[in-house]
């Protein structure tokens, strides 16, 4: 049983291949392509749109989706009143957030984002409509439907995105873009998952489970809201839309690279954590090299894109971004802590220590908004690029003592992490450098960064771990 469980995950995670890889493509593309059409103030306006539905979200969530894939049995009750609740809280969500839209829009100082926002929060409503047969199909690791769905959402937005955005030179498109695919979508979901009871008004029983359930997930969709987009609003709200739509360019740049990277390495190192927790040693020398492989890794992604965020910059988008590449290039200090975080974080989840991950979001939450007001009001989107790497930064050295305490891994005292300390140096003195020397910071662009990459490029070289070990180890593993 454990076997074909097993085989099944692994033809699941392959089925998920190439729709993350055309998702993450669109994903790239789709950015320098809408700036073409668009401003970088549209941006910032969308990413205001954005902050408001997050924020009703964070507030109203309670772990449906988990709650349905964990669950021992799913009754045809549970399942209408799971759905009828569904509807309510989509509803409720865009109810109230339309009665406060004009207050946030006066808030953010953004009375042009104002009919855009009132698009924009529709859009959970729409959303509650799905059936929820489609967490049902991951609660039983069939991954195909979601698989194909997931791709054909993700195309459909581009390519309706793209000719709105041509047609109307606004943020109004990228609105218009959404409601019209998650409509369809929800149409998509009854085609390929099917509706497998109807909805109702839930069930007092029911609803108590829910909510007892769901007090966890509250707190963490909290938690992820103000270390996610507080940052956005801060921006939004003392900067304005033109710097925060600079922000979000690169904010999207690092979260693409982040996410790639972590889908790549995570199926092969998960199972290894879990054989860690049980004392075997042979998993402890295999976690110890895979996770030097991505810390390095990571450190040559982020070096590169520090030294190349002009160039690619120039390429891709036109004069109106010039002002988002020294943003980007201080931005690579938060993805290199989210990163490296990213790829701890199942070893706690293995381990069942989910109280150690509490703590180090109590630390992010508890330092991201004085961080982020001070930074902001005093060295402008420069300071807030900077302030978000330093708040990882001090939840990170948390996890990585814990981690090392618990695990010994020696990879927490290796080359690697000294690399992860330069870094971190390198990129504190090119803040300090863009404030008050910036006639020099071409100095770290075209010096500095080149031979931090060499060095480490030359570390892995010497290891023997060049392209082809790469592709061995992690693309045509067995």
């Amino acid at each position: 049983m454990g076997e074909d469980l097993k085989k099944k995950s692994l033809s699941s995670i392959k089925l998920l291949a190439l729709p993350l890889g055309v998702t993450y493509l669109i994903k790239f593309i789709q950015t320098p392509v809408l700036a073409i059409f668009l401003s970088p103030a549209d941006f910032g306006i969308w990413g205001l749109a954005n902050v408001l539905i997050k924020a009703m979200e964070s507030l109203t969530e309670v772990g449906i989706q988990k709650l349905l894939i964990q669950r021992e049995s799913i009754k045809k009750s549970f399942l209408r009143s799971i759905w009828g609740f569904m509807i309510l809280r989509g509803l409720f969500i865009t109810g109230v957030a339309l009665a406060i839209v004009p207050y946030y829009a006066s808030f953010v100082d953004s009375p042009e984002g104002k009919f855009i926002f009132t698009l924009a929060i529709i859009v959970p409503a729409i959303q509650s409509f799905t059936t929820p047969a489609l967490y049902l199909s991951e609660r039983d690791i069939e991954f195909k439907n979601i698989a194909i769905y997931d791709a054909l959402g993700q195309i459909l937005f581009f390519i309706i995105v793209v000719a709105l955005a041509y047609v109307y030179q606004s943020v109004l498109a990228m609105v218009m873009a959404l409601l019209i695919v998650e409509g369809f979508k929800v149409f998509m979901s009854y085609g390929f998952f099917g509706i497998p009871a109807w909805p109702r008004f839930p069930e007092w029983r029911y609803l108590k489970e829910i909510f007892h359930h769901g007090k966890h997930f509250f707190l963490i969709s909290l938690g992820s809201f103000v270390t996610i987009q507080i940052d956005d609003l801060m921006v939004g709200k003392l900067l304005g839309s033109d710097i925060l739509g600079f922000y979000l360019i690169g904010y999207t740049l690092i979260n693409v690279i982040i996410t790639i990277i972590r889908k790549l390495f995570g199926r092969v190192l998960f199972p290894y954590y879990t054989k860690l927790v049980a004392g075997d040693e042979q998993a402890h020398t295999k976690i110890n090299r895979i996770l030097e492989d991505q810390i390095l890794l990571l450190c040559i992604v982020f070096t590169g894109l520090f030294m190349l965020t002009s160039p690619l910059i120039n390429l891709f988008f036109d004069d109106r971004w010039v002002e988002a590449i020294p943003i980007i290039q201080i931005l690579t200090f938060t993805g290199l802590m989210r990163g490296i975080g990213n790829i701890i974080v199942p070893l706690f989840l293995a381990e069942k220590k989910q109280n150690i991950l509490a703590v180090g979001r109590i630390i992010e939450v508890i330092l991201f908004v004085p961080f982020i007001y001070l930074f902001t009001k005093q060295f402008g989107v420069i300071g807030t690029s900077y302030s978000v790497g330093v708040i990882f930064f001090i939840a990170l050295s948390y996890r990585i003592i814990m981690a090392y305490r618990m695990f010994s891994l020696e990879v927490f005292k290796s080359t690697a992490m000294g690399y992860v300390g330069t870094f971190s140096t390198f990129i504190t003195f090119a803040f300090v450098s863009l404030l008050y020397l910036e006639h020099y910071f071409y100095l770290f662009e075209y010096a500095g960064a080149p031979l931090l990459l060499a060095a480490i490029l030359f570390h892995f070289y010497r290891k023997g771990k060049t392209l082809s070990y790469f592709l061995k180890e992690y693309i045509q593993y067995g």
